[in-house]
């Protein structure tokens, strides 16, 4: 009679864990399809470069701005071109140095989307939501790599298959808020025209403004 219950006990033991298994293996799916889907609509198989505007829409009191009345203000600080190559992600290659505010410590910003899918598709498990952001449904993607000290979310919108928004914690605790708006497709691509960034650490904001995109033959 033992044995019988034992023998039981272990055979629903091994079927509830198939059942998790094979949950977890469909929510990984789901995941990885969801990004490859995002990957085809946003990540060009050619290169291409872009014009690039960095403006501080917000600084912190304690930041090396030369005064308070930079606080809470649209400075344009720097701009540029950038260019993406399949294989070595998006990089700022160029900078205006006559910009009249290029004197301000704010760092060179770029957003790489294709490196942080990339890198979300390394995570060991992802999660799949649904929400809504801006009244629009959306996949609610989250990972954590393997040491546990860097954190992804993703929204991406349902309807278009692009990211909305992405944020990023490091050591438990949030780093930065990145939001994406888009205007048309360039050559059947979602390319952002602006990615505002506010960054937790010190509450800085960053925008990104991007134009006169140019692919490669």
């Amino acid at each position: 009679m033992r044995r019988k219950l034992k023998f039981r006990l272990v055979l629903a033991l091994v079927l509830w864990a198939i059942v998790i298994a094979e949950c977890f293996g469909q929510g990984q799916s789901t995941a990885m399809d969801i990004i490859r889907s995002v990957q085809r609509l946003q990540v060009p198989t050619k290169g291409y470069k872009m014009n690039v505007v960095q403006t501080v829409a917000s600084l912190p009191a304690t930041s090396t701005a030369p005064s308070a009345a930079f606080v809470q203000r649209s400075i344009p600080v720097d701009s540029g071109t950038a260019v993406f190559e399949p294989s070595g992600g998006l990089k700022r290659v160029r900078v205006d140095k006559t910009n009249e505010n290029s004197a301000l410590r704010v760092p060179k910003l770029m957003v790489d989307l294709s490196t942080v899918l990339k890198e979300l598709m390394t995570y060991a498990f992802v999660t799949v939501d649904s929400v809504a952001l801006d009244n629009r449904p959306q996949f609610l993607l989250g990972g954590e790599n393997a040491q546990k000290s860097k954190k992804i979310i993703i929204w991406v919108d349902r309807e278009n298959n692009r990211v909305s928004r992405v944020e990023v914690g490091l050591m438990g605790k949030q780093f930065a808020e990145i939001d994406f708006t888009y205007e048309n497709k360039i050559n059947g691509y979602w390319l952002p025209a602006t990615i505002k960034v506010h960054h937790f650490t010190d509450d800085s904001r960053v925008v990104l403004d991007f134009s006169g995109y140019a692919f490669s033959n």
